[in-house]
């Protein structure tokens, strides 16, 4: 039986490392789109191995990826939201598209904002939250950043996240919280404690 779980949660909630340590536990491949905006942000994307796939669907748009070369993950991500190619609906449903091409593979971890929504046959479905005060604490240390600075990178962010989605798909993307089989607030969980609780809701199935 194949495995595909979509994980989403809150900025700075631990979506990504719980994911990625979810895939390595059970040998499975890891998609982030939130990786890949930000690897656009950093100028990493040509390194990843999907890179071909999502340029030949750019490609198809008309869309350029733009060359950026910002520092950091968080402040990248922030900065590319606020220009017209990072909030293009054109350029969000290229990454639905390419989300959408690798759900077709068997046993695969999705690590996204809108993955609860974008991937229909998910299952769990695991929303990770947190404190605001651990997140920024977290977004700091991960990107070298003042905690103050990184609390309000994580305000600005959501906002903007929240905002734009709103715009490109009509929804409120916090409310996938709703739909989740499996809630998980991470405050003081670590990310081991967390991936164990997901694989715990796998072998109920």
């Amino acid at each position: 039986m194949s495995t595909v779980i979509a994980i989403s949660g809150l900025p700075g909630a631990g979506s990504t490392t719980v994911s990625k340590l979810l895939a390595e536990k059970l040998n499975i491949q890891h998609f982030s789109p939130g990786r890949l905006y930000k690897d656009i942000a950093t100028g990493k994307l040509a390194n990843q191995d999907y890179y071909k796939t999502f340029k030949e669907i750019c490609d198809k748009k008309g869309l350029i990826i733009p060359e950026q070369k910002n520092k950091d993950d968080s402040s990248g991500a922030l900065n590319l939201w606020q220009t017209e190619f990072g909030k293009s609906s054109e350029l969000h449903k290229a990454i639905d598209e390419l989300q959408a091409k690798l759900s077709e593979q068997s046993n695969i971890v999705f690590d996204g904002k809108l993955s609860l929504k974008m991937i229909e046959k998910a299952n769990p479905k695991v929303w990770l939250t947190a404190s605001l005060k651990e997140r920024a604490e977290r977004t700091a240390e991960r990107d070298n950043l003042k905690k103050e600075n990184a609390e309000e990178i994580l305000k600005k962010r959501q906002e903007i996240e929240r905002k734009e989605w709103l715009n490109i798909y009509g929804i409120d993307y916090w409310e996938q919280e709703k739909t989740a089989s499996l809630t998980i607030d991470t405050t003081n969980l670590s990310p081991e404690q967390t991936a164990q609780k997901i694989i715990e809701q796998l072998q109920e199935k």
